[in-house]
């Protein structure tokens, strides 16, 4: 559920026009706190409870990232299309990755919030939610 979820995101996140107005209001997320400590809408916990990962969950995606960099294999062997562990972990540091690419503030963000007012996967989790509802806007015309 979590890494279909991760997966859609991160596609839409690649077709993104981010010179535009969609762009600037993914961009503007990462000037508030606020994203990050509200809790998401009850359809997207749906998708992504909060529970999800939180048992045996290595929760530092940054020392994950930096291990998926320095062994190569961004897969690390493992298949994408089932729900275990490392299929949604995995999808969640791609797109992690590529957020903290796109928006320099959102670095500085995780350095602020994760350990002193939320975990990174609640960060991860409350932001997507804030990206996912921000790209759907763009798709539903006024």
């Amino acid at each position: 559920m979590a890494a279909s979820l991760l997966h859609s995101l991160r596609r839409r996140l690649r077709e993104l026009e981010w010179e535009g107005e969609v762009g600037a209001d993914v961009l503007r997320l990462s000037g508030s706190e606020t994203p990050f400590l509200a809790e998401p809408p009850p359809a997207f916990s749906s998708r992504w409870p909060a529970e999800a990962g939180r048992s045996g969950e290595r929760e530092n995606l940054r020392e994950r990232e930096n291990e998926a960099k320095e062994g190569g294999d961004e897969s690390g062997g493992r298949g994408r299309d089932g729900e275990d562990g490392d299929s949604w972990r995995e999808a969640l540091v791609e797109l992690a990755s590529e957020c903290l690419s796109r928006d320099r503030r959102l670095g500085r963000c995780v350095d602020r919030l994760v350990g002193k007012k939320v975990s990174e996967l609640e960060f991860w989790r409350r932001y997507f939610a804030c990206l996912l509802y921000t790209s759907d806007a763009a798709d539903d015309p006024v």
